[in-house]
């Protein structure tokens, strides 16, 4: 009977961390299209400082499609900041989050990826 009474509470706690994953990753796509505005503008400082707050936030469990977009958009300021040394940690992170793949994979579908 106690499942009962919880189950109120249980509910609430689940809307919300629903609710609050949504939330960012509505977030997550508006940023990287702010971000791709200001990439295309040459403000590739602006760029990689839109997009760091989805890159943080991403996981295991986070949109893949989503995921090899920002980091796509990301590296490539990184890139034309000529900051080699950034793009390979932003690569090496992204290898690290799919670790369930080889690097090889990564790597490619990162370079197939269209922004």
């Amino acid at each position: 009977m106690k499942l009962n009474k919880n189950l109120p509470k249980l509910l609430f706690v689940l809307f919300i961390f629903i609710g609050t994953y949504a939330i960012s990753a509505q977030s997550c796509k508006q940023a990287f299209y702010s971000a791709k505005e200001q990439y295309n503008g040459g403000q590739f400082e602006s760029t990689q400082k839109l997009l760091s707050a989805c890159i943080n936030s991403f996981n295991s469990n986070s949109n893949p499609d989503q995921v090899y977009k920002v980091y796509k958009l990301y590296i490539n300021a990184c890139i034309e900041n000529r900051d080699k040394a950034c793009a390979n940690t932003k690569r090496q992170r992204l290898i690290s989050l799919f670790s369930d793949k080889k690097e090889a994979d990564v790597l490619k579908r990162l370079d197939q990826t269209k922004i």
